[in-house]
């Protein structure tokens, strides 16, 4: 995988990254490729509203349930996999394994957005906005990471029973995520967004 769609991968991940990915060397990776989903919806780096307010909640909600349909198949398709414990085992690995490089990437994105090489670096204003997208954005993360995690992990007695109610809480996940997000770019004044986006795509152009 090019180092250019890792990237890219990373800098949309709310939008981007709905489906589970497991790294193709590690156990049932290749397997678990056939499980990753393309949303329907078209991602992209710019601020989904046009304005700051009101924010497009419309649109924002019509991503989240994008993003809870792909992540719900994802799984589906990931437990069918699983035909015993070890074959859970390994998938929890890879995810994490996955999640482990997701944030690596993250970390860089956050690096270029703080960089004061850019054309109109972020005012002190702007870079309290980033901490608090930083601290938002993880810990909605978290949120969906545990529920894919006990996805993962369900008899499937458990799935059955609780797959609709889990649906519903990985959109409100996903929602509130982009809802933050929007907020976050935003904040930002129009030349530093601008510049901001322009950087990320720099290393998301040969994708």
């Amino acid at each position: 995988m090019k180092l250019g769609f890792l990237v890219f991968f990373c800098f949309v991940f709310i939008l981007k990254a709905s489906s589970v990915w497991i790294p193709e060397e590690l156990p049932l990776g290749k397997e678990s490729s056939s499980c990753f989903f393309p949303l329907q919806t078209t991602s992209k780096l710019e601020p989904l509203s046009k304005d700051r307010m009101p924010i497009a909640l419309s649109i924002l909600q019509e991503f989240a349930n994008d993003s809870a349909n792909i992540r719900f198949k994802s799984v589906n398709c990931l437990r069918s996999l699983a035909k015993t414990e070890a074959d859970t085992a390994s998938l929890l690995y890879g995810y994490e394994t996955g999640l482990a490089r997701e944030d690596h990437l993250f970390l860089l994105e956050i690096k270029i957005l703080l960089s004061s090489n850019r054309e109109y670096p972020l005012t002190p204003l702007e870079e309290k906005s980033v901490k608090d997208w930083i601290e938002s954005r993880r810990e909605l993360t978290e949120g969906i990471r545990s529920l894919t995690k006990e996805a993962l992990q369900f008899s499937d007695r458990d799935w059955e029973k609780n797959k609709e109610e889990w649906k519903e809480n990985i959109s409100s996940h996903y929602g509130s995520l982009l809802r933050e997000r929007e907020k976050f770019l935003l904040s930002l004044s129009l030349e530093s967004r601008s510049s901001y986006i322009q950087y990320l795509k720099k290393f998301t152009e040969n994708k």
